[in-house]
């Protein structure tokens, strides 16, 4: 009728909770590529995040700080999340908002506050989970989130007590269902030939799926090296921690078979040679010989894989012992001048502590002073012993007993002056 307010369209948040391992990477990434397609559908992505609300919410660190927030805090939140909301349909016409986080499925209490107080305003609320067969899930859950991504402290956790834990994420849709009646939408991953598609249709909207896998599984060797490094690291971390500290993905690195068949199969020889007849023929016009006369009449074969790879772990453990070794002597040499240069600079920052530059200059000064005489003290005992090794191979054996007696006397008087300035 003519005067009558309008009501404003209502709101819905989709609120996706994962499970994890259930093709939420693609699904997310599907939301941030329809971008604009999501625009036209009067629907907005938010993320993984609400940084919408605040700054400090985005990332893991963020996700925390809201989950663990007051109820007062959460109500807050939603309040600041509204308005966003009723801005964004005033402004842009945006009438749904998409959220997206595996890592909630487990927080039907926690966030139970934010999402009643956006009900409260007449937000209409869609929880959408997928489950997967626990036979598949429990194994790639169980790689994700105590191998990969380790979420849990301490050594590495056996695939049989975790299993028993990560079960227990069965029980989240049904927790969700029970303080959300009717507004949980429970799909199964088995079930649907493309997650994307699927999560489109069940929550009324068009999406095109990316054509790359937002995920892949990772090989065994991986694997079990990141299950190795789990197993070294006492903190929890992400997946990144191994991949910084390896530098390089073991996908990448060449197999011991592949190199064998590439630099040592020797088969294709007497094919090439035989490519070039007419090359040795002509060595026999000119010049009277054959250079394929002189040849073996059999080629090296190629060695035994399993026997190279053998060698090989022998190899890698006595060069890594090594290298322990020195860095471990390293470490020792690093932190005595870490210890001396910290002495430095509290003698001369009590002597000049009205001039903390120049205290700084004098460390400074000292240091390089002091790496100087070690390294010219170094130098003349490398020079000392090469001397003497050269004197003591054409030397008799009383002249030996005499050069002993002086090499002795000379590196310990080295040595003490070494030791005393390191």
């Amino acid at each position: 009728m003519e005067g009558m307010v309008k009501e404003p369209e209502p709101i819905r948040l989709i609120f996706h909770v994962g499970m994890g391992k259930t093709g939420t990477s693609s699904i997310q990434s599907a939301l941030r590529q329809n971008a604009k397609a999501l625009k036209d559908q009067r629907v907005e992505y938010l993320g993984l995040w609400f940084d919408v609300i605040d700054a400090s919410y985005k990332y893991y660190v963020g996700q925390e700080k809201l989950i663990k927030s007051s109820v007062e805090e959460k109500q807050a939140s939603a309040e600041k999340i509204w308005q966003y909301f009723k801005e964004k349909r005033s402004k842009d016409g945006i009438l749904s908002f998409v959220f997206s986080n595996e890592h909630m499925a487990l927080c039907y209490d926690l966030m139970e506050p934010f999402l009643r107080r956006l009900e409260e305003r007449g937000v209409e609320i869609s929880i959408v989970c997928y489950v997967r067969d626990p036979v598949n899930w429990l194994p790639s859950a169980y790689y994700q989130w105590r191998v990969v991504h380790k979420a849990v402290p301490g050594p590495l956790h056996s695939y049989h007590s975790s299993a028993r834990e990560l079960i227990s994420w069965y029980q989240a849709p049904l927790l969700w269902e029970k303080k959300f009646p009717g507004n949980v939408i429970v799909r199964s991953y088995d079930a649907c030939s493309n997650v994307v598609e699927d999560f489109a249709d069940a929550v009324s909207l068009s999406l095109t799926a990316p054509e790359i896998r937002e995920n892949t599984t990772a090989t065994t060797d991986e694997m079990f090296l990141r299950a190795f490094f789990s197993n070294l690291v006492s903190d929890a971390m992400l997946p990144d921690v191994f991949t910084n500290a390896v530098g390089v993905s073991p996908n990448d690195s060449p197999s011991v078979s592949g190199i064998l068949k590439d630099a040592f199969d020797l088969s294709s020889t007497s094919e090439i040679i035989a490519e070039n007849e007419d090359v040795f023929a002509a060595y026999r016009e000119h010049f009277g010989f054959d250079p394929r006369a002189v040849s073996p009449d059999t080629l090296p074969s190629m060695p035994d894989t399993e026997a190279v790879r053998d060698r090989l772990v022998e190899v890698v453990t006595s060069v890594t012992l090594d290298q322990s070794m020195r860095i471990r002597n390293l470490e020792t040499e690093v932190e005595t001048l870490r210890n001396g240069l910290q002495a430095l600079l509290a003698t001369y920052s009590a002597k000049y502590r009205h001039d903390p530059d120049r205290a700084a200059e004098l460390v400074i000064s000292d240091s390089l002073d002091h790496s100087l005489k070690v390294r010219s003290l170094e130098t003349e005992f490398g020079a000392l012993h090469e001397t003497l090794q050269a004197q003591l191979a054409t030397a008799s054996a009383q002249q030996r007993r005499s050069w002993a007696y002086r090499w002795r006397a000379a590196r310990s008087g080295l040595v003490a002056r070494l030791l005393k300035l390191k």
